[in-house]
C-alpha cells in the first residue's frame, strides 16, 4: 500500500502595517465564512468552528489558535475521507510599518486516493506568498482610498 501524502510549505510576506496585515488576514478568513457551526453569535475566536464549500466537498475548519497578543493565527480544516490542512500564520513586526507574515501550510492526505491532490496543492501553496502578499497589499491600498476619502 502507498503511503498517504503529507505536504509542508512555508512563505513569507512583508507588509506596511502589523495592525492592517492581521485585519487583511482576518478579512480574508471571514470572507471564505459560508456557515458558522459555533459559536453563536457568530464571532471570530479560538475555538469557532464553521465551514467551507469546496465544489462538491465540503470542509469543516476550526480556528485553533487566535492570540492578537503573541499575533499567532492557526486554522484546520478538514475534508472527511480526503485530506486534514493545518495552516499556521505568524506576524512579526520588522521595522515601524512593516511586518513579516509567516504561513505554513500542512496537509495530510487521508486515503492513498486523496495522494495526487495533496501533492498538487502542495505546489500550489508554495506558489502562495505572492498571491497573499498581493492581497495585503490591496487591501491596505483600499483601506488607506478609504481613509483619505473621509
Amino acid at each position: 500500500m502507498e503511503p498517504r501524502a503529507l505536504a509542508r510549505n512555508g512563505m513569507h510576506v512583508t507588509n506596511a502595517s502589523l495592525t492592517r496585515g492581521i485585519r487583511s488576514y482576518e478579512k480574508g478568513m471571514a470572507m471564505m465564512r459560508l456557515f458558522v457551526i459555533s459559536p453563536r453569535p457568530e464571532r471570530d475566536v479560538e475555538g469557532a468552528v464553521f465551514t467551507v464549500q469546496h465544489g462538491e466537498h465540503e470542509s469543516v475548519w476550526v480556528n485553533s489558535i487566535r492570540d492578537m497578543e503573541s499575533r499567532h493565527f492557526q486554522y484546520v480544516y478538514f475534508i472527511p475521507d480526503a485530506l486534514v490542512t493545518v495552516i499556521d500564520v505568524r506576524f512579526f513586526p520588522i521595522s515601524v510599518g512593516a511586518t513579516k507574515v509567516e504561513v505554513m501550510y500542512t496537509r495530510t492526505a487521508l486515503n492513498v486516493d486523496a495522494n495526487p491532490h495533496v501533492r498538487a496543492l502542495g505546489v500550489s501553496d508554495a506558489g502562495n506568498g505572492t498571491e497573499w502578499q498581493k492581497m495585503i497589499e490591496k487591501y491596505l491600498k483600499d483601506a488607506n482610498s478609504r481613509t483619505s476619502t473621509r
